[in-house]
């Protein structure tokens, strides 16, 4: 088979590829109801041609179709035509073939504005000698709104933006789908034949939403990708945006904005760095708060509950000013919407997360989302996560850890700090708070890939070899592992309470890497002791402690890049600018015993 989504289960779906030659094929579509409300939809694509029904492509017959007969002019035809082409007032407003003869409008046709717009051809039962359009009674109280709209007072730029957005939409019949400015939208008669996969979401999921204020909503980039290529941001949702192309749709973008945009939202500061805001909203969006995934799917990840829009892409469609004005009142732009609001009369469902600061909760929901593909899962969707919880002692996990080499070994501490140790760098190269790790990745099937810790305050340290001979202060870092450049990993030894020490030697010298995690509030600290002993003690050896855009001394600690803290207890620090970075690192002394000891925290 192409595709295959077996069993009973919700509305899924399922792609396959075949290569098809010219010509017609048998195609064979089976399924099953189990239990009632069954659905189906299959659809086709292929090179230059977007997803569509694959009813519109079939037959009953692989037999070619016949060719159709072509246009036959019958001249009794033509001669009665031309007859009623005068008759029926045809030619007051259009010309005939190649004649110079302009169109002669009757003299007595009242101005548009002076109309009575309840009769003539907008009249329930037009009379004779009057144009027989068909319309319903919805059209016709469409067209006499616009026509009473268009009557009124202009005002210069906003009328002018107003007629050409009119002009556009009309032309390119975007009333047939869209309402805006409570004109258009799908007419009854046509208001069943727009469905949905997900009946739960109501109109939501299968009607093409309003396109008032759209041009406030939708960043204009995001605005004139779906004008000029479609989209496919509700898959639910069985209508399709068309591909109008710039040369049709280019004015109508910078209408939109021009006649939509709002910019009225203040910015927003915070008074901790950003990893501690992001992991707030990471929170507020998982299951532990405000649950936004049980209604919207997070990059391939589903829903719990209906599957609406993707979380991952609302940054990169919205505008920041919008997202704050609708999530504090959804009902106000979308009425009816499923969308509840977490901010009633401005007032936090959840006060506990960042003061109960609507402003700042929302403004860190979309630094959050701004990450995209990369910002980590929210809690509740991992379903089958097998968690590794370190609860007495510390958990070792060599896997394949995110950001490290295939030698990377993970330890978890009960105080709910963890790090990561890359056996190939022979340095750190991760610390974060809160849960450890899931090792379902691994440990289910064939365990392929690599893994992100599980929890949040994630610091992505420098990699490079720890420890480094440079002709001075000034000279380049190695930018080699430090296995390339000679070091050895000597695996690590416990204490008595499971900690590891870490044990490696390079350039004459053998170091033992430490750690011992305290507690602290709001979150443990991190202490890393790093211990050098050589017999043959030389000058111009350093220790790399951090790399940044900006390393500031701050009373008692660097702080490294607004994020990280480095407080120490042994060792006098310096920073210097090398390779357009800044590094933190601490010249090595060796006792006469050819020792030497670095000691400091990580405070983040």
């Amino acid at each position: 088979p192409v595709a295959t989504v077996d069993g009973i289960h919700p509305h899924q779906s399922a792609e396959g590829q075949r290569p098809l030659s010219a010509g017609a094929h048998a195609v064979v579509v089976e399924y099953f109801e189990g239990g009632g409300e069954e659905s189906l939809n299959v659809e086709m694509a292929g090179p230059d041609q977007s997803w569509q029904p694959l009813a519109m492509l079939v037959s009953n017959s692989p037999e070619p179709l016949k060719e159709q007969r072509g246009f036959q002019v019958n001249p009794d035809l033509v001669a009665e035509g031309k007859s009623l082409f005068v008759s029926a007032g045809c030619r007051s407003c259009h010309q005939y073939g190649d004649s110079n003869e302009q169109p002669h409008p009757p003299m007595n046709i009242p101005a548009l504005t002076k109309a009575d717009l309840s009769k003539g051809c907008l009249s329930e039962s037009p009379g004779a000698g009057v144009p027989q359009f068909a319309l319903t009674d919805q059209q016709r109280a469409d067209i006499r709104k616009a026509l009473s709209n268009s009557a009124a007072p202009p005002v210069a730029d906003q009328e002018d933006s107003v007629r050409q957005i009119r002009s556009v939409m009309l032309a390119l019949n975007c009333y047939a789908c869209h309402e805006r400015s409570s004109l258009g939208g799908v007419p009854a008669g046509h208001n069943e034949l727009f469905t949905g996969s997900i009946p739960e979401m109501g109109d939501e999921g299968r009607i093409p939403p309003r396109l008032d204020g759209v041009g406030d909503k939708l960043q204009e980039s995001w605005l004139r990708e779906v004008l000029n290529k479609g989209a496919r941001d509700r898959p639910y949702m069985a209508t399709r945006m068309p591909r109008f192309g710039e040369e049709n749709v280019g004015a109508l973008v910078s209408l939109f904005v021009r006649e939509d945009q709002k910019s009225d939202v203040a910015e927003v500061e915070f008074d901790q760095p950003l990893h501690r805001v992001t992991a707030d909203a990471r929170l507020m969006v998982g299951d532990q708060a405000l649950s936004c995934i049980k209604c919207h799917y997070f990059d391939t990840h589903k829903a719990t509950g209906i599957q609406a829009m993707d979380m991952t892409t609302m940054t990169r469609r919205l505008r920041r000013d919008w997202f704050h004005r609708y999530l504090l009142n959804p009902q106000a732009y979308r009425p009816g919407t499923r969308m509840p609001s977490a901010w009633p009369n401005n007032k936090s469902v959840v006060p506990k997360i960042l003061n109960g600061d609507p402003a700042a909760q929302i403004e860190a929901i979309w630094l959050y989302l701004s990450a995209g593909r990369d910002a980590k899962l929210p809690s509740g969707l991992l379903a089958k996560a097998i968690e590794l919880k370190p609860v007495d002692r510390p958990i070792i996990y060599r896997n394949f850890i995110e950001g490290l080499s295939p030698r990377g070994i993970a330890v978890g501490y009960p105080e709910h700090v963890h790090l990561a140790w890359d056996a190939e760098e022979m340095n750190l190269r991760k610390i974060w708070h809160g849960a450890f790790i899931d090792a379902s990745l691994h440990w289910v099937g064939r365990g392929p890939g690599f893994q992100s810790p599980l929890g949040d305050h994630v610091m992505t340290l420098s990699g490079g070899q720890p420890f480094a001979r440079l002709e001075n202060s000034d000279a380049a870092w190695p930018t080699d592992s430090a296995r390339k450049t000679g070091f050895r990993f000597r695996g690590y030894r416990l204490d008595s309470a499971g900690h590891p020490t870490f044990l490696l030697e390079g350039l004459g010298v053998q170091c033992s890497d430490g750690f011992l995690p305290l507690p602290g509030e709001p979150d443990a600290k991190l202490r890393r002791r790093i211990d050098l002993k050589t017999e043959q003690p030389e000058s111009n050896l350093y220790v790399r402690i951090a790399v940044g855009d900006s390393i500031e001394e701050r009373g008692d600690e660097w702080l490294i890049d607004k994020a990280l803290s480095v407080a120490f207890a042994e060792g006098r620090p310096f920073v210097r600018t090398s390779q357009q970075k800044q590094e933190l690192l601490v010249p090595v002394t060796f006792d006469p015993e050819g020792r030497f000891v670095v000691e400091y925290e990580f405070r983040w």
